[in-house]
């Protein structure tokens, strides 16, 4: 958020009063579509990936309804958007369980934000109607200093792997911590390691200029 008196803020500065507020509901809207709008148009057929608040995921008729719309507007394949659930939201199951159904039956991907923070998740896993799990950042963070996590997260990873489910890990700091989850055989790692956040704009051009280097023919002998 660009503040007009406090500058850029990270998501971790706004986004837990917007959720006690209940403006997570608009400003997560605004992004569904934004978002979506601004992947179509990408040179590259990239996966977007949005996490959902709580309070979105409440009303389940009108988080479809929004995903739907956000698709047919924007004239993005289902197949390329990816939902990132929070597991806490699945404490109350059968709701949650109905909603991820409906969600599936549009072609968008899902999968669980934060797993191992909690145990809401599992019978989701069990009705597999997930296509993979996020490991919590916090976890990944603890990797070099608690084994207890690092064996949790292992633990996890393998669980992800016996169910066929695509394993991510988020907040990725150091080479230590990558090293780690390459050794584990995890699936894909997001986080600071790898560059910083972008602006669309910025990502757009970024995207563009690797466009163009893939379709640059590779030099002859």
């Amino acid at each position: 958020w660009a503040h007009p008196l406090r500058g850029l803020l990270p998501p971790a500065a706004f986004l837990p009063l917007a959720e006690e507020t209940g403006l997570s509901v608009a400003l997560g809207l605004w992004l569904l579509d934004d978002a979506c709008r601004a992947a179509a148009a990408w040179p590259v057929p990239l996966r977007l990936v949005i996490s959902l608040s709580a309070r979105q995921c409440a009303d389940a008729e009108a988080l479809v309804e929004a995903v739907a719309s956000a698709l047919q507007t924007s004239g993005l394949a289902a197949g390329r958007l990816e939902l990132q659930v929070p597991e806490a939201l699945l404490q109350v199951e059968d709701v949650s369980l109905t909603q991820l159904q409906a969600l599936k039956a549009l072609g968008v991907r899902l999968s669980l934000a934060d797993f191992g923070s909690g145990s809401g998740g599992l019978e989701a896993l069990r009705q597999s109607v997930l296509d993979g799990i996020s490991l919590d950042s916090r976890l990944v963070a603890r990797l070099e200093t608690q084994p207890a996590d690092a064996a949790i997260a292992q633990a996890l990873i393998g669980l992800g792997r016996t169910l066929g489910l695509r394993v991510a890990a988020t907040g990725v700091e150091t080479p230590v911590q990558l090293d780690w989850l390459r050794a584990q055989h995890c699936d894909e790692v997001q986080g600071p390691l790898f560059g910083p956040v972008l602006a669309g704009n910025d990502l757009a051009l970024l995207l563009a200029m690797v466009s163009s280097l893939r379709d640059r023919p590779l030099p002859q002998d």
